[in-house]
């Protein structure tokens, strides 16, 4: 699959303009050279005792989320389904739960706020209300 203005060959990444500065183009070849390659593995990934393989997903830009892990849960069944059966996709950890918590944590906070702001005002009204 190809998305817009992705190079075919890894190597034109190389050519991409990064900036001009008066009037000389600084290419990405002048700053770092793009290859297709993989940095050794360092590491070991067990679930269950098994041997795995980690893939992290993160999030970028200003999407929730909420809405990245709800779309990745949703996608891990349509994934399985190409995938060959001795293959496991599990989801192993959910960044979401924290986020929900904080959410809730401050709408509950802002119920409790405003039933006591409320509940002030009205003791104020009560008193002054009398003759």
């Amino acid at each position: 699959m190809l998305l817009n203005n992705s190079p075919t060959v890894i190597d034109r990444l190389n050519d991409l303009p990064i900036k001009t500065v008066d009037g000389a183009t600084v290419y990405m070849r002048d700053v770092a050279h793009v290859r297709d390659g993989f940095p050794p593995q360092t590491n070991i990934v067990r679930v269950d005792g098994g041997r795995a393989v980690l893939m992290t997903v993160l999030k970028s830009g200003s999407t929730s989320t909420i809405a990245i892990v709800d779309g990745v849960r949703h996608l891990l069944p349509l994934l399985k389904q190409t995938l060959p059966a001795s293959l496991n996709i599990a989801a192993l950890s959910d960044q979401s739960l924290f986020v929900k918590a904080a959410v809730s944590g401050v709408v509950r906070e802002g119920v409790i706020a405003a039933t006591l702001t409320s509940l002030m005002i009205l003791l104020f009204w009560a008193r002054g209300a009398r003759p």
